[in-house]
């Protein structure tokens, strides 16, 4: 077939297919927008689009891709004309969309004007729920500026340092061969968005030190080079390694909710109890314990822990900091100065996440009201300040608080208790002789609510996937091109197909034989590779 026949159907037949198949899925539901904008290959600004929601054919909150449209700038007023657009198209109520998930640029989520103060005069119920992930990363990379600068340094440029001289990897090599009779690590990149990724390169560095030091003290006088120089001292000063040893020791357990969030199947619940251990993990190290034990979960968030912080002397630093700390070099003064500067990174980290987090984690511990043990049981809290909070969601409030009260009285499958997604579906089905639901109400509120997105991880790989599609070789495609490529390959995934088991529905058939073999002109040539 050839490629410009193969282009016309993969845009005017598959593609709508599937698009038509996910809209009629998403019927009258609410629904979440994950958004966020990036510019492609032919440096063109585009919008992505994901759109998660309960589907109730696969019983399950299904999180995938919706669109990817260009965009002529990034403005507020042109992110909502486009997100407007997109769901008239689609015949989508924006009152239906009960959360909007983005990152931190201004005109995504600025206070006065933006896509959500836009989008909540249609819709006063919106959610606006900032990706954790990127809360996290931004808030690391404030807390590193507390750090000497040559941290960074170190950091940085031990990887540009070989990643561009096969000479100088094959020389550490030998060095590590001799040392530690392996292969050494290769000692990850830097991202400048993602700054988490970082505790990677950190760990390598630390683990190769004493190899990374002898490196540098041979290349040092081997070659005339300002950056050799200021690398060599930097590992034969010990105060960096006790600043590397702390930073992995706090990050590490930042960094372990930040890939959680990213996981396309967590529980909710289970994350939240994630996000506040991490919260209490970070405050545990520099605020009294006393003080912190007295602190509820719902009101971490906003503690304020500067009047409870404790000297150094009280700290923990962590095992590997403290035996550092005693076997290297340093004098007493030059310790203390590392931890008063280790200090200063865990009180700015916490008061970046405290700025960054707090709605989202008022949120989670909303949703963490709706786990199967609390559900359940014959003691809990009332749900109608939630109720009341999303009243579009369900139909009677008083209604809401009986099944409320009600749902302890049943008897549920032992085997849907642990899953919230499993046992609210339950919920949702439990009928009455009469075949009419008995939680109708408090089964649409949770069901939306679950909805709701907390990591722009899904749009970042529609992102990741675009750049696969829309290469260097292939730089011509146009937008549209590669939203309807991207529609079929998520639509595969979505149900289950490949192009191995493929087969062509009724409605595709129909468009094939009244779309597919039209002339119809393009903007652009479209290139694609055919197998």
């Amino acid at each position: 077939m050839h490629h410009t026949k193969c282009a016309r159907l993969q845009k005017y037949v598959i593609a709508p297919s599937f698009a038509t198949k996910l809209r009629s899925e998403i019927g009258d539901q609410f629904y979440s927008l994950v958004a966020d904008e990036s510019t492609n290959e032919a440096n063109v600004s585009c919008l992505a689009l994901c759109i998660r929601f309960y589907s109730t054919c696969k019983k399950s909150v299904v999180d995938t891709f919706y669109r990817l449209v260009p965009l002529e700038d990034a403005t507020a007023n042109t992110l909502y004309q486009t997100v407007k657009r997109c769901l008239t198209e689609d015949g989508l109520d924006v009152k239906k969309m009960i959360g909007l998930g983005t990152d931190g640029a201004s005109s995504m989520i600025g206070r006065t004007h933006s896509l959500s103060t836009l989008l909540r005069v249609d819709n006063p119920e919106l959610t606006l729920i900032k990706c954790v992930c990127h809360s996290l990363h931004l808030a690391a990379s404030k807390a590193f500026d507390c750090l000497p600068t040559i941290i960074d340094f170190l950091v940085r440029e031990t990887h540009n340092w070989f990643s561009n001289s096969p000479k100088r990897t094959n020389e550490y090599q030998a060095i590590y061969k001799v040392l530690e009779n392996s292969v050494p690590k290769k000692v990850p990149g830097m991202s400048g968005t993602r700054w988490l990724a970082r505790l990677e390169a950190v760990n390598v560095i630390i683990d190769q030190w004493e190899a990374l030091k002898l490196h540098f003290e041979l290349s040092a006088s081997k070659e005339r080079c300002h950056t050799t120089r200021t690398l060599h001292d930097a590992y034969r000063d010990d105060q960096n390694k006790l600043y590397l040893l702390f930073v992995r020791k706090t990050l590490k357990e930042v960094v372990r909710v930040n890939k959680i969030f990213q996981a396309q199947a967590a529980d909710i619940t289970k994350v939240t109890q994630d996000l506040v251990a991490m919260y209490r993990n970070l405050m545990n190290i520099v605020v009294n314990p006393k003080h912190l034990s007295k602190c509820s979960d719902e009101n971490l968030p906003k503690l304020k822990f500067l009047d409870h912080v404790m000297p150094c002397e009280a700290m923990n630093f962590g095992y590997e900091f403290n035996t550092f700390a005693v076997d290297c070099s340093l004098t007493k003064v030059q310790v203390q100065y590392v931890k008063e500067r280790c200090k200063e990174f865990v009180i700015e980290l916490i008061n970046q996440v405290q700025m960054r987090l707090p709605d989202n984690v008022e949120t989670l511990l909303m949703l963490k009201k709706f786990h199967p043990s609390i559900a359940t049981s014959q003691i809990k809290d009332s749900v109608a300040q939630i109720g009341a909070r999303y009243r579009s969601t369900f139909e009677d409030l008083d209604g809401l608080e009986n099944e409320w009260s009600s749902i302890g009285l049943q008897q549920w499958p032992k085997n849907c208790l642990g899953n919230l997604i499993s046992f609210w579906t339950e919920v949702n089905e439990k009928e009455n002789s009469a075949g009419e639901k008995l939680f109708s109400n408090i089964s649409s509120l949770v069901l939306s609510l679950l909805s709701l997105p907390f990591s722009n991880a899904t749009v970042e790989r529609i992102f990741s996937q675009m750049n696969v599609v829309h290469s260097k070789l292939r730089n011509r495609l146009n937008v549209r091109s590669v939203e309807a490529l991207l529609q079929i390959r998520y639509g595969l995934i979505h149900y289950f197909q490949s192009c191995v088991n493929f087969e062509p529905s009724d409605d595709m058939i129909r468009n094939f034989n009244s779309k597919g073999t039209a002339e119809e002109e393009e903007d652009n040539i479209i290139a694609l590779d055919v197998q």
